[in-house]
C-alpha cells in the first residue's frame, strides 16, 4: 500500500469512528508506530486531525454540532423513528435487555411506554439518560473509559461487565451490513463490545435504516445468521431482502 493510500484510509477511518490509536494503526497496515506518526502529522498539517497522546481526534467543527453522536442522529430521522417504533414491540414487561449506543436504538426511548416495567442495560450515557426517563425501568449504565465524541463506554472494563451479564434481547445497531449478509465495522472498539454482547444475549435484533447497507468496512464483525431479526426501512435491495430469508433471519420492513 502507498504513502498516500495508507493516508487516505486513516483519514477515512478517523471521520467514521472520531478517534485512531497509533499502536492500532500500526498492526492494521503492518507498518512500524514512526511511520503511522508521520502519517498522523501530514493529516494535522492539513486541519483534518487534532494529536493526542497515542493516536490522534478528528476536529471538533468536523462534527455537527460539535458531537459525532449528534452527526449521526440528525441523519435519516423518519427512518429511524419508524424503526424504533417497531422495535419496542418485542419488548415485554420484565424483560432485561441490553440497547447500545447507536443513534437509532436511543430513538426507542421515545416509544417506550412510562408504565412498562424493564431493566435495560447500555454502554451509552447519552442513551442511559433518556432511558431512565422511563419510571418504570431500571437502568444500568456500563462504566469504562469513555469515548470522546462518542459518549459510550468501551474497553477492558466494559468487557469484563458484559462477560459477567446475560439478557433476554440485545438491540443493536451497525456500521455496515453488505447486501449478502457480512456485518462489518471500522471501529476495533465497536466489533469487540457487540460481539461480546451478542454472545450473552438470548437473542439479537439489529436496528438499521436501509442507507448501512453498502459496501463492507476494515473489520468483519459476524453475519446476518447470527442475528434473529432484523428491523429496517423500504430503502433495501431485493438482494438483502433475499439473503435474509436465505439465512431465516426475520425481517421486518417499515413504511416512513
Amino acid at each position: 500500500m502507498s504513502k498516500s493510500t495508507r493516508i487516505s484510509e486513516i483519514e477515512k477511518l478517523l471521520f467514521a469512528v472520531g478517534s485512531v490509536e497509533v499502536s492500532h494503526l500500526s498492526s492494521l497496515f503492518h507498518v512500524s508506530e514512526m511511520t503511522i506518526r508521520r502519517d498522523i502529522n501530514m493529516l494535522v498539517s492539513q486541519g483534518k486531525a487534532i494529536r493526542t497522546h497515542g493516536g490522534a481526534t478528528i476536529p471538533t467543527e468536523k462534527y455537527i454540532d460539535g458531537v459525532a453522536f449528534t452527526s449521526r442522529a440528525k441523519e435519516h430521522i423518519a427512518e429511524k423513528r419508524a424503526i424504533a417504533m417497531e422495535a419496542v414491540k418485542y419488548l415485554n414487561p420484565g424483560d432485561n435487555v441490553f440497547i447500545d449506543d447507536s443513534s437509532t436504538c436511543l430513538r426507542m426511548a421515545e416509544f417506550i411506554p412510562y408504565s412498562k416495567p424493564l431493566i435495560i442495560t447500555t454502554t451509552s450515557l447519552t442513551a442511559a439518560l433518556e432511558f431512565n426517563k422511563c419510571t418504570k425501568c431500571t437502568v444500568f449504565s456500563l462504566g469504562g473509559e469513555l469515548h470522546k465524541t462518542a459518549h459510550s463506554c468501551f474497553g477492558p472494563i466494559t468487557q469484563n461487565l458484559i462477560k459477567s451479564m446475560y439478557f433476554k434481547t440485545a438491540f443493536l445497531g451497525f456500521y455496515s451490513i453488505t447486501k449478502d449478509g457480512l456485518i462489518t465495522t471500522n471501529s476495533v472498539n465497536d466489533l469487540e463490545i457487540k460481539k461480546l454482547i451478542m454472545q450473552h444475549s438470548e437473542k439479537t435484533i439489529a436496528l438499521i435504516d436501509s442507507s448501512k447497507i453498502h459496501e463492507p468496512r476494515f473489520f468483519q464483525l459476524g453475519t446476518i445468521a447470527e442475528m434473529d431479526a432484523i428491523i429496517t426501512d423500504a430503502g433495501i435491495s431485493g438482494d438483502f431482502a433475499d439473503c435474509c430469508r436465505e439465512n431465516h433471519v426475520g425481517l421486518t420492513v417499515v413504511n416512513v
